[in-house]
């Protein structure tokens, strides 16, 4: 899994979030990540608190990065650390063609919970099923762009719920 999703979000992206010359530090972060993993077979795992991927300590990372529940449990952490002012927005993943992602939306949610993040529900909260995933998808995985309106539509939702 190393270098794909989750596992290259925590290792490259988080640290990719500002404009170091300008000093300018997002307010919102919005994050979306584990369709690819889901599907490409990734292990799953399971997050079981915080020093179960990190050593306070010695300030070190201890998860494994090839496992889906410690990459995606480190990323958060990262940006949660260089980001503490940042509202942040965890999507649960669609509903897909497969029993398995609750699965995983139980995972990304235990995660959002534990560092507390807001969760986007897109697995229950948009109009994407997995009856009419071809309408709402390139491949039947990725969003088209009527399936990114769905998903902007939730994403709207709950940032409204939380600003208005």
């Amino acid at each position: 899994m190393r270098g794909t999703g989750a596992s290259s979000a925590c290792m490259t992206r988080t640290q990719n979030l500002h404009n170091d010359n300008k000093n300018i530090y997002p307010d919102i972060i919005v994050i979306y990540i584990g369709i690819n993993d889901f599907n490409a077979k990734a292990t799953l795992g399971s997050f079981n608190g915080v020093n179960s991927i990190y050593d306070a300590s010695s300030k070190t990372y201890i998860g494994d990065y090839n496992v889906f529940a410690d990459a995606y449990a480190m990323m958060v952490h990262k940006i949660k650390t260089a980001y503490p002012d940042a509202d942040i927005y965890i999507c649960t993943l669609e509903q897909y063609n497969n029993t398995d992602i609750p699965l995983w939306n139980n995972v990304i949610t235990k995660i959002a919970r534990a560092f507390d993040c807001n969760i986007v529900d897109f697995y229950n909260d948009t109009a994407i099923t997995t009856s009419n995933k071809a309408t709402y998808t390139l491949d039947n995985l990725h969003p088209n762009k009527s399936g990114m309106d769905e998903m902007y539509k939730c994403l709207k939702t709950s940032l409204e719920k939380n600003y208005y």
